[in-house]
């Protein structure tokens, strides 16, 4: 439902480091580099962005054929959608 070439943000991501503790009605468990953390799973995303050059990953994130980026910021995870147009990669013989 993003427009294209429109930002989502994901806010409060300090809690994807967290080890221990309740609020808001959930549990935190996960903690530096876990792999079930936001964190994680949206740096495992660069990959599939990407994709063009590194070939196909799987990944827990829906529609990452709509992401035109993904930026890392201080308590937040900033997403852009994709713009329709997609330019062809000359090289890919080189994968």
């Amino acid at each position: 439902m993003l427009e294209v070439g429109g930002v989502y943000i994901i806010e409060d991501i300090e809690t994807s480091y967290w080890t221990k503790g309740y609020l808001y009605g959930y549990t935190f468990q996960y903690g530096y580099e876990h792999p079930k953390s936001i964190v994680q799973i949206f740096k495992s995303a660069v990959d599939c962005v990407n994709s063009d050059f590194a070939g196909v990953h799987e990944s827990p994130i829906h529609h990452l054929d709509s992401i035109q980026s993904i930026t890392f910021a201080r308590n937040c995870i900033i997403i852009t959608k994709k713009t329709p147009e997609k330019r062809g990669y000359g090289y890919a013989h080189y994968l």
